[in-house]
């Protein structure tokens, strides 16, 4: 299983077959049998320029099961009554083999040092609203995955999250200040 998120990116069916075609490419360098290894895509969340995509084996798709994917906005305006943002997550979960619970989020913060409190509004208002209104979406592979089980997913629920994207926390205090800041970790975690 392999999550890739991008911000910021207009050109996301460009990048899936890219990184499709670097799959097979390694595949094939490595002599590994297709029928065990062809990397496929399960699901896409996408919300603006925020993009998570995530690819498995062919061969686990028929152990898949509640395909789950949502999105949260964070920030931005309304143009003629839709919300449209910039900034926010998108998540895609699922159960592998009816027991384990898997979820990803991708997300976007607002940036700037001043911007530290939206920050953290944005996270809150994700951890809070991606459990609450999830949309079930089939998979582009196997349109019997969402079917099997449609329950709600909170991501705090889950056996394992993953949450990569562009947080946009700054460390403040310059080189030197950082350098004292590792030092000093590094000297306690050795006592």
């Amino acid at each position: 299983i392999v999550s890739i998120g991008l911000q910021e990116c207009s050109h996301k069916d460009e990048w899936i077959e890219c990184i499709q075609n670097y799959f097979e490419t390694i595949r094939r360098a490595m002599s590994l049998p297709k029928q065990t290894h062809e990397m496929v895509v399960l699901s896409t969340a996408t919300q603006w320029g925020i993009t998570l995509v995530v690819f498995v084996r062919k061969d686990l798709m028929p152990r898949i099961t509640s395909l789950c994917v949502d999105q949260v906005a964070a920030g931005g305006r309304k143009i003629v009554g839709v919300a449209v943002a910039n900034k926010g997550a998108v998540m895609i979960s699922f159960s592998l083999n009816g027991s384990t619970s898997l979820c990803f989020v991708g997300s976007h913060f607002p940036a700037r040092a001043e911007r530290l409190s939206k920050r953290n509004k944005s996270y809150g208002a994700i951890v809070d609203d991606l459990h609450t209104r999830p949309k079930i979406r089939k998979s582009e592979i196997d349109p019997e995955i969402s079917s099997k089980t449609q329950t709600s997913v909170s991501i705090f629920s889950c056996d394992h999250v993953f949450w990569v994207g562009d947080f946009n926390y700054r460390v403040d205090g310059g080189r030197g200040g950082m350098v004292f800041l590792t030092l000093t970790s590094f000297l306690f975690s050795c006592t």
